[in-house]
């Protein structure tokens, strides 16, 4: 079997819903993390042997098979084949999975692999009637949860995400005192990182309107040719996610789309046309930083929300991952294509794992799914972790279950603070997680996450 590498990578910021990517189509948020992916890993891009991302929706502008469509408006050759994969939250982190899979069987050398999701742009959606002239079927929004349910199903099994991780926390003894330490800790965590400018190298700018500013986060170090504003807003929280904000960041007329890779923008044909970025038409500004990280949340403020899925529950807002928008990928190669082509890997791909748990229990995925991919790697511990942080409590359920020290655990923020675009956030995390260990000078990772309806995935890799 064939060792399999992780060269590269790239993210965009993480958009609030309704926030500064808002504009900005999945399909080109694809096309752009896929081109970067690419122009990072110093690759030939003819030389790719397939795109595969994670997408959670598909009903939309993601037209199906989302991966395609970014081969096609990233600048990629035609002849480089894509498609799409669904495991909801953990969709992102199956798309590197499978690719390792393909690599390992010597089936493909060079695999672009990743994720996206806009939630803000989700269509709502309409059953078809079943009969001619039949009224109007049922109406969803397709951003999250359950949609057209099969009625053979019944509680516990279709219980919303929030209320899901209320049985965790229930199960597990976790306190509303706990859960908000949790998420405070999340955006400390994350709003340190940002300034520090941690998160600086794994993000590329997303080029949006001049009319859309750019807000939502402490000001970091400036990366080269950008500047940051300090314009603050106040705490908000609304459904089942925190929206909150800090400062902003704008471009200083710098188009951060990579090099020699155009991106076509919202709309255009199959044609790719040199020097258009994936945003409106005159679009000035990147956007370079994660809109969700909040300097001024304290405990106080976060005790201060209101339980949102259960009478006398401990989950709030504050403690929920927002809906976001985001996309991210990196390069899967193998141990020939990182030698034929003279590329540098960041890292191995151990092993990767799913597993099923009660749909009720789903916050609970992570441990069956790391418990596996341990057992097969033939590893008693991991000693750098990215977990993702759907609900505070999931994630200290998770932390425990599997004796994990605390402190090797999301050390730059989760995404309470960072955001969960579902699609996205599975490779966001390997992102994440390889600039951790390179930072931090550790040897084995995880990265790990719940699924809605009763699943876990989880990866291991080994910094080289």
């Amino acid at each position: 079997m064939n060792e399999v590498f992780l060269v590269g990578g790239a993210r965009t910021p993480m958009g609030r819903y309704g926030g500064v990517l808002a504009g900005v189509r999945p399909d080109d948020l694809a096309a752009l993390v896929v081109a970067e992916a690419v122009r990072r890993g110093g690759l030939d891009p003819a030389a790719v042997d397939e795109v595969i991302l994670g997408a959670a929706n598909q009903a939309g502008e993601d037209n199906r098979n989302v991966a395609r469509m970014a081969v096609l408006l990233s600048g990629l050759p035609s002849t480089v084949p894509g498609y799409t994969v669904n495991r909801l939250c953990a969709s992102g982190l199956t798309a590197v999975i499978s690719a390792a899979q393909a690599v390992r069987a010597g089936e493909a050398d060079l695999v672009v692999a990743g994720g996206v999701e806009s939630m803000t742009r989700a269509p709502w959606v309409m059953a078809k009637p079943g009969t001619p002239w039949a009224k109007p079927g049922e109406v969803a929004d397709t951003s999250l949860g359950w949609r057209l349910v099969n009625p053979r199903f019944s509680r516990p099994a279709t219980l919303s995400m929030g209320q899901t991780a209320e049985e965790v926390a229930a199960l597990d003894g976790i306190t509303r005192e706990e859960s908000d330490a949790w998420a405070l800790r999340s955006h400390e965590r994350a709003v340190a990182a940002t300034k520090d400018g941690r998160f600086a190298p794994e993000i590329v700018g997303v080029p949006v309107s001049g009319k859309r500013k750019p807000t939502g986060n402490p000001a970091p170090a400036t990366p080269t040719g950008l500047s940051t504003t300090g314009d603050r807003a106040s705490a908000t929280g609304s459904g089942t996610s925190a929206t909150e904000s800090g400062t902003s960041a704008t471009g200083s007329g710098t188009s951060v789309t990579g090099s020699g890779t155009p991106v076509t923008g919202s709309g255009a044909p199959f044609a790719v046309s040199p020097g258009v970025s994936p945003a409106s038409p005159g679009a000035e500004e990147a956007v370079v930083l994660d809109e969700g990280p909040r300097a001024d949340t304290t405990l106080e403020r976060l005790g201060r929300l209101k339980t949102i899925f259960r009478d006398q529950g401990i989950v709030t807002a504050g403690s929920s991952s927002p809906l976001s928008d985001g996309a991210a990928a990196v390069v899967v190669a193998s141990a020939a294509a990182v030698e034929r082509y003279g590329l540098t890997p960041r890292a191995r791909i151990v092993t990767g794992a799913s597993a099923g748990v009660e749909p009720h229990l789903m916050g609970l995925g992570p441990v069956p799914a790391t418990q596996k991919a341990l057992a097969r790697a033939g590893w008693t511990g991991v000693d750098t972790v990215e977990i993702n942080e759907a609900f505070a409590p999931q994630v200290l359920a998770c932390v425990r279950r599997l004796g994990l020290d605390p402190e090797t655990v999301n050390a730059d923020g989760g995404a309470i603070a960072l955001g969960h675009p579902l699609g996205c956030s599975g490779a966001r995390l390997v992102v994440t997680l390889l600039g951790r260990m390179e930072r931090e000078g550790t040897g084995r990772g995880l990265a790990a996450l719940c699924v809605g309806v009763g699943q876990g995935v989880a990866m291991l890799v080994e910094r080289l």
